[in-house]
């Protein structure tokens, strides 16, 4: 009988952070056991794939795992998946933070602008 191996690096990843969150998601979670189930685990550390030494990884990391991994399984972990969703995280992001600017010079203005400071006195004199 054969074992079955990771066929590159990035499979060895999702491997690897499906091992660490799997057991999560088969679990019945009830309000606050995830936070809790979570925190612990961030206390534990663990050697990943080539790694010579073990690490802790923060409780939002493993939220993260947790989510892709229920979501998309086995490949929503591979690490060139994962960077590549937050890339498209981030670009969505940056997007939306520019597009009012964008939309300011087509915008018209509403009633009559308020007189500059210098035009306020000149016309109060």
């Amino acid at each position: 009988m054969s074992t079955l191996a990771p066929q590159d690096h990035a499979e060895a990843i999702a491997l690897f952070r499906s091992e660490i969150v799997g057991a999560l998601t088969r679990r019945e979670l009830d309000r606050g056991d995830l936070a809790q189930a979570l925190t612990e685990l961030s206390q534990q550390r663990f050697r990943p794939p080539l790694a010579k030494s073990t690490k802790t990884y923060s409780v939002a990391t493993l939220e993260r795992w947790f989510y892709a991994y229920k979501s998309g399984g086995l490949d929503a972990l591979e690490l060139n998946n994962m960077r590549a969703r937050e890339r498209d995280r981030h670009e969505a992001h940056v997007a939306g933070s520019l597009l009012p600017k964008a939309l300011l010079p087509v915008r018209k203005p509403r009633g009559r602008e308020p007189p500059l400071r210098g035009e306020l006195r000149r016309a109060q004199s």
